[in-house]
């Protein structure tokens, strides 16, 4: 849930496979929350066996904060 992700974001913790970043993304994302889904798309992006998908993902909210 967002409210769990939240806790482990603020917490500082930092999940170690791209699956859970993804997720967390997801969440941010369907509760709209941009700032935090591109913050956690780019963590899921970042982490050893990122996938097309959340490469796309990070590229796509990049995007979109530099055209604010």
């Amino acid at each position: 849930t967002v409210v769990a992700y939240r806790k482990m974001w603020l917490g500082g913790a930092e999940p170690a496979r791209f699956e859970y970043a993804f997720d967390a993304a997801v969440c941010f994302e369907s509760h709209g929350d941009s700032a935090a889904a591109g913050a956690w798309y780019g963590r899921a992006a970042a982490l050893p066996g990122a996938d097309s998908e959340a490469r796309r993902s990070a590229e796509r909210y990049a995007r979109l904060r530099g055209r604010r």
